[in-house]
């Protein structure tokens, strides 16, 4: 990662603006729900931050990118220490892009991306002629501008935290354990909240998710727990038991 020069905040051409976080020694902070005009493509340096939308969290770590579709109503958490670049692109000019690619890229909510050794310089360049902010600077921003939507319109999302099952009754039961993974959950709930067996329940979600629904839950509560011990001061027993795990073993 480049080490930042100063914070900025900056429309350095009509289709795009470049946004710095810079949160250093400050308390952790969460901003009230919103849903910009803009596609947000969000490259975190240093720290985490968190992305609440629909019921649904997603933790951005150093060296992660971020998108976040036009309009999709989110919350913004930073957390102490995090530093990270944010690109508000116009979205039509997305839209018109990815249509031209015949691109694959989800426009329906945030997700992690998982081909970021391609796009991180991309956003560090941009950032850097951000800083210059003369015309040579916003001829370059265009153009790199034009590559990186290419290059997202090309990437998978990351396997680890999105999940996008193609029957419907699993959304149900992977809703269920987003929003209840610290509860009593079974894979006999999970069933019947999806309205299948126990048998074909298990034999779908490991078809279309690559696991089954018990290892699922495990990771989720797993990676919940983490996200406890980074930000509060608590221990590893109070983190299990805040997430659901009957104890610490």
């Amino acid at each position: 990662m480049i080490e930042r020069l100063s914070p900025i905040k900056r429309q350095v051409t009509p289709s795009i603006l470049v946004r710095d976080w810079h949160q250093g020694d400050r308390p952790s902070v969460r901003f009230p729900t919103t849903g910009h005009p803009t596609f947000e493509v969000t490259l975190v340096d240093e720290g985490m931050l968190e992305y609440h939308s629909n019921k649904r969290v997603v933790e951005v770590g150093r060296g992660r990118i971020l998108v976040v579709p036009a309009t999709v109503e989110h919350a913004t958490g930073i957390i102490t220490g995090t530093r990270s670049t944010t690109l508000h692109i116009d979205a039509q000019l997305v839209t018109e892009i990815i249509d031209a690619t015949g691109g694959r890229l989800d426009l329906a909510r945030p997700h992690l991306l998982a081909d970021t050794d391609k796009l991180s310089p991309l956003i560090q360049m941009i950032h850097d002629e951000a800083l210059e902010a003369d015309e040579g600077s916003r001829l370059a921003i265009d153009a790199l501008t034009e590559a990186l939507l290419v290059r997202l319109s090309r990437c998978r999302t990351s396997s680890t935290t999105n999940q996008h099952p193609r029957d419907p009754r699993l959304r149900v039961a992977l809703d269920q354990i987003e929003t209840e993974y610290d509860q009593k959950l079974t894979v006999d709930v999970l069933a019947k909240t999806a309205g299948m067996s126990r048998f074909h329940f298990s034999r779908l979600f490991r078809e279309q998710l690559g696991r089954s629904p018990y290892r699922f839950l495990m990771e989720h509560r797993i990676a919940r727990a983490a996200a406890l011990l980074r930000r509060h001061r608590i221990s590893i027993t109070e983190a299990a038991l805040n997430v659901g795990f009957p104890d610490l073993s």
